[in-house]
């Protein structure tokens, strides 16, 4: 394999991890303010207070994130 198929090959795989989010991980630091909101509405989750849970997506979503709910768990997400 040349060197210019294997970058077509890895771009290819970044591009549907972008999408399906396997196999490469992105590096992004989550804020600590961003993370105590992602836990608060964790917590509003649990306990059915949906109303709470959509301000504080509202409010990252104002702040430039967005939230993800995985079968891990939530995981905030840096928007582009």
């Amino acid at each position: 394999m040349s060197p210019s198929e294997a970058a077509g090959i890895l771009a290819m795989w970044q591009k549907l991890d972008q999408v399906l989010g396997f196999g490469m991980p992105a590096k992004t630091d989550v804020p600590a303010e961003v993370q105590a909101l992602v836990e608060e509405r964790q917590s509003a989750r649990k306990a059915k207070n949906f109303k709470r849970s959509d301000e504080i997506r509202d409010q990252m979503a104002g702040m430039g994130w967005t939230i993800e709910d995985t079968p891990q768990g939530p995981r905030a997400k840096k928007t582009s």
